[in-house]
C-alpha cells in the first residue's frame, strides 16, 4: 500500500501555445471581396472583425446582440459532440464593443436579424 501518491511530486509539462494565425489588412479586404454576395457574410464579419469562433457565432442570440449600444455578449456557444449539437457556456463570457464601426457589421446585422425573429432557433445563425 502507498502512502502517498507519487505523481503528486511531479510537475506536468505545459504544452507549447502557439500565437494565432491572424490575417493581414490586405487579406481581410481580398477574403471580403471574395464573400460579400455570399449569404453568410456577416458570420465572416464577426469571426474576421471580432475574433470570434465558430461556436460563438453560431450561439448567438438576438438578445445577446445590440445594435444600438453597438455590444455583443457572447454567453453560450454551440459545439457538436458525437453527432449531436450542443449548446454550452463559453470558457468565458465575452463583451464586446464598438461593433458599430468594426467593418460596417452593424448594417449587415440589422439585415439578418429580423428576418431570424420567429424561427425555430433561438440563435441568429
Amino acid at each position: 500500500m502507498l502512502v502517498r501518491n507519487p505523481a503528486n511530486s511531479v510537475v506536468a509539462p505545459k504544452p507549447d501555445r502557439k500565437p494565432p494565425e491572424t490575417l493581414t489588412v490586405g487579406e481581410v479586404q481580398q477574403l471580403f471581396n471574395e464573400v460579400k454576395d455570399h449569404r453568410y457574410f456577416p458570420i465572416y464579419c464577426i469571426g474576421v472583425g471580432c475574433g470570434l469562433g465558430e461556436g460563438e457565432i453560431l450561439g448567438l442570440r438576438k438578445k445577446d446582440v445590440s445594435l444600438e449600444k453597438g455590444i455583443i455578449k457572447v454567453e453560450q456557444t454551440v459545439v457538436s459532440i458525437r453527432g449531436k449539437i450542443l449548446i454550452g457556456e463559453p470558457k468565458d463570457v465575452v463583451h464586446l464593443a464598438g461593433i458599430g464601426s468594426r467593418l460596417r457589421l452593424a448594417h449587415h446585422l440589422r439585415c439578418v436579424i429580423p428576418h431570424r425573429v420567429g424561427c425555430a432557433s433561438r440563435t441568429i445563425f
